[in-house]
């Protein structure tokens, strides 16, 4: 098959790396004693580093030769593709972990499923891969600059030693090279097992942003051009709108709204949450839900709570706080909240609720004990008000398509109070 113009690939791409080119901007590049002007790294390097994406050592020294480390290499890509500060809590395991986290939660780190670099500060000081290089790189331009895939025809004569790459890895290799912004040794090997060094990692960040300074392939390859997931204008009746959020492809693993999720729920493509409750106008409404509560004498009562929601889930969730209330476990709810605006997640789309916080923490495990951020414990079984895994609160919000925080998120924290439109709770 005849080869295919990266402009097609390329054709949906952060806006300032379409705005800010080489030969336009206006930035100063840092003077560093050993990056000379007819290196090959040397505009690479200069253009980093008049954007802070890239920095020398204190001694004014960039040593482009020198291998960069797991966490130098993950705060220069989340620099670089602008990713939003997480709203995760840190542990201070490491000076890196706000990076970490926010490539974590952007999808940046997902090898297959699972992290490739874990939160530990020994993994994080390690130095960095050709493979893991590989890794972040491809998800960073399908997951956060929404790039097209491609499909090398024959990636064995592409990559000499391709043969030898392992099978986890081969896919997150061609999208590299297939798109350019990788080319192996002058050899044609790939040398996966190698660790990168900075000259490398400028280069390759570099091609990342500034689509014209990637190199066209020289073998067959096909693009896979994505279909953005078209909503119907009206949600079939019956259908929870979780489900048929997750049926249609509208939100992804990680969060992420199509342009029709965000027509849908924010009124324009190009928003993705709201900002206050005047932001948010009559997108946001008032529910009234039955409850089951325990006065001072240890006996449950029933009475209603209110929540705001979204308009579009509003049905949906006093369905599931009826199904809550009619289940014989009669589960005690002493506090629950929907709304709110403190960061750009799901509460911030009203697709979001949080039940009693207090006995339901926000934490991850230290050494096989909770670390509280927000509540004080879970006592599944033993307090009346913590959220069982198997209990009929977490059943309810699944038959409508919710998920649970209390399963874990890839970032290593639990959130039993919280559920959400998404299937991980997240």
């Amino acid at each position: 098959m005849k080869k295919r113009s990266l402009a097609l690939l390329l054709a949906v791409c952060m806006a300032f790396a379409a705005v800010i080119t080489p030969a336009t901007a206006a930035f100063e590049f840092k003077d560093f004693p050993d990056v000379s002007s007819d290196a090959w790294y040397y505009d690479c390097v200069g253009w980093l580093s008049a954007l802070e994406i890239v920095n020398g050592d204190t001694d004014g020294y960039f040593y482009p030769d020198r291998p960069i480390k797991r966490s130098e290499f993950l705060k220069m890509i989340s620099i670089a593709t602008e990713l939003v500060a997480s709203p995760t809590p840190l542990r201070g395991v490491h000076w890196a972990e706000p990076s970490w986290l926010m490539c974590v939660e952007n999808g940046l780190l997902d090898y297959n499923g699972e992290n490739i670099i874990p939160l530990d500060f020994d993994a994080l000081e390690q130095y960095i891969t050709r493979y893991e290089m590989a890794v972040i790189i491809s998800n960073a331009m399908e997951s956060v600059m929404m790039e097209n895939t491609v499909e090398i025809s024959s990636p064995e004569v592409a990559i000499t030693d391709y043969s030898s790459v392992p099978e986890g890895y081969r896919g997150y290799v061609e999208q590299a090279y297939g798109k350019g912004v990788i080319t192996g040794f002058t050899d044609g090997s790939f040398g996966g097992d190698e660790t990168l060094t900075r000259a490398q990692a400028s280069m390759a960040v570099y091609r990342l942003l500034w689509n014209n300074e990637r190199v066209e392939p020289e073998f067959d390859y096909t693009v896979i051009e994505k279909e953005e997931p078209v909503a119907p204008e009206i949600v079939p009746d019956g259908t929870p709108f979780a489900v048929y959020v997750q049926e249609n492809g509208l939100l992804n693993a990680y969060g992420r709204p199509s342009s029709a999720l965000c027509e849908m729920l924010f009124g324009s493509e190009y928003k993705n949450y709201f900002t206050s409750a005047a932001d948010a106008g009559d997108y946001i409404v008032d529910v009234e839900v039955p409850v089951w509560r325990i006065n001072s004498a240890g006996q449950k009562y029933s009475t209603t709570a209110w929540l705001q929601v979204h308009k579009l889930v509003a049905n949906d969730v006093v369905g599931i706080f009826t199904a809550i209330f009619n289940d014989p476990e009669q589960f005690p709810i002493q506090s629950v909240g929907g709304a709110r605006y403190s960061d750009t997640l799901r509460h911030s789309w009203g697709c979001a609720i949080d039940i009693n916080p207090t006995q339901n923490a926000y934490g991850y495990y230290s050494n096989g004990s909770l670390v509280c951020s927000v509540g004080e414990g879970w006592w599944p079984g033993s307090n009346e008000y913590s959220i069982t895994a198997d209990g009929s609160v977490v059943r309810a919000f699944e038959a409508y398509g919710w998920g649970w925080g209390g399963q874990g998120y890839s970032s290593g924290w639990y959130d039993y109070m919280h559920f959400s439109i998404m299937p991980s709770g997240g």
